[in-house]
């Protein structure tokens, strides 16, 4: 369920995050699939949530011993931040920093 959940919420937030540029180039894009072409962020946003919810129920069952808290992190705080920020718009501007990288 773990598994799932985050395979679905990064799905959703890849559609999301994309949704103008898919429809400017005609591509094909969940959430415009989902929710029609101007797309519907409140649903989209309930469904995400959705999916944070279930995978931190399903996190809670598993034994990842000293894991647990880089999991924790990364369900709980990561996952929700990285959503705020598409949702917001910032997202793009996070990425185009490229701030993970290091390309020296």
């Amino acid at each position: 369920q773990l598994l799932y959940h985050l395979g679905r919420w990064i799905y959703l937030a890849d559609g999301q995050d994309d949704l103008e540029e898919d429809k400017l180039a005609g591509r094909y894009n969940a959430a415009a699939a989902r929710y029609g072409p101007q797309g519907d962020a409140g649903a989209m946003k309930l469904t995400m949530d959705n999916s944070l919810e279930l995978m931190g129920a399903a996190l809670q069952l598993g034994e990842f011993g000293c894991r647990r808290p880089v999991r924790e992190n990364i369900v709980y705080l990561g996952l929700t931040l990285v959503q705020r920020a598409i949702f917001d718009g910032s997202w793009k501007k996070i990425k185009k920093q490229k701030i993970w990288r290091n390309d020296r």
